[in-house]
């Protein structure tokens, strides 16, 4: 009866934030909340609380290269789920060609982000490794396609350091404000940069913080050797920041890390690596939802390619899954 009656809540919950072509099974089991634990009382609460969602997407080198068809399909994607209200907010973790100087592969990728800056759908890029390696690092090309001039007029656009090599948006879904700042793609995290992040955490310290890098997490759900200077000299100092996502190796892991704050008080960080690479096509268009539901404390994650209209690449828990979260707000 309780199963009966939560399945009916959730394809209300559903209806109400276009996920329709989302099944019960795949809510209640693949997004990790399993109907046997849940009451219909908590089922509830969630659909009441007016949940939101943004879009994650990775490493669409392979598309931008040999299958421009994927990349045209998302953008057109995009744009139209975000018309329906099914996002308010999209990120891109870097390598968005996968030669730098292939001129031919920026403007695959530029076309696509055209699409959304026409219909002026929020989002952040980053710059992976592919994206400027050209004899050693070479921003150039990357800064023609995605500086700071394109992304300056944009309301959500927060400012930047060395023409966009570091960046940070403002956004607020839910009642609920966010700075989502990108760290780029290096051999190693600079001086500036971390003074450059820490001070800007610390003058959004009232917004939940969400860390945007190419690489961070290893396969094994290990940090990688950028990634330790991250996280012990920037986000164990900013109490604000609550998830750190990124791509570049090709797998789909997470980490749950509890960080002790300079007031003695603790934080879950949630690390979430997600690359699609090995699926055919270079990804086969799969994405991530960040399904928000801040009164019930969820994250739902679920992994899903529009293009194939299928769900999960690699194992269901690994690809979508349900993790306690605390919004600061």
């Amino acid at each position: 009866m309780k199963r009966r009656l939560l399945a009916v809540l959730t394809a209300v919950f559903l209806m109400m934030n276009n996920y329709s072509n989302i099944t019960f099974a795949q809510i209640s089991d693949i997004r990790g909340v399993k109907s046997n634990s849940q009451t219909a009382e908590q089922g509830k609460r969630i659909i009441n609380e007016k949940p939101f969602s943004m879009v994650w997407f990775t490493d669409t080198q392979y598309y931008a290269e040999s299958y421009p068809e994927i990349f045209d399909f998302l953008g057109d994607w995009l744009v139209k789920e975000y018309k329906k209200g099914s996002f308010g907010y999209v990120i891109n973790t870097g390598d968005l060609v996968n030669v730098a100087s292939d001129i031919r592969q920026w403007e695959v990728a530029d076309r696509n982000f055209k699409k959304l800056d026409t219909a002026n759908v929020p989002y952040g890029v980053l710059a992976g490794n592919h994206d400027v390696s050209i004899n050693g690092l070479n921003y150039e090309m990357y800064n023609k396609y995605f500086g700071k001039s394109r992304f300056k007029a944009k309301s959500w656009y927060g400012g930047n350091m060395s023409n966009n090599l570091n960046h940070y948006d403002l956004i607020t879904l839910g009642g609920h404000d966010f700075i989502i700042l990108y760290l780029d793609y290096s051999t190693n995290i600079t001086e500036e940069t971390i003074k450059w992040s820490n001070n800007i955490l610390k003058k959004y310290s009232g917004r939940t913080a969400i860390l945007a890098m190419h690489e961070y997490l290893n396969c094994n759900s290990s940090l990688t050797y950028v990634a330790h200077n991250v996280f012990n000299r920037i986000i164990s100092k900013n109490s604000n920041v609550i998830m750190v996502l990124c791509g570049h190796n090709h797998c789909a892991v997470r980490r749950i890390k509890t960080v002790i704050n300079t007031d003695g008080s603790t934080r879950k960080v949630i690390e979430i690596l997600s690359d699609y690479q090995k699926a055919p096509h270079g990804g086969d268009g799969y994405l991530r939802y960040l399904n928000f539901h801040p009164e019930s404390g969820l994250l739902q994650v679920v992994t899903y390619s529009p293009y194939k209209n299928k769900y999960n690449f690699f194992e269901d828990t690994k690809d979508s899954f349900t993790e306690k979260i605390k919004l600061i707000d």
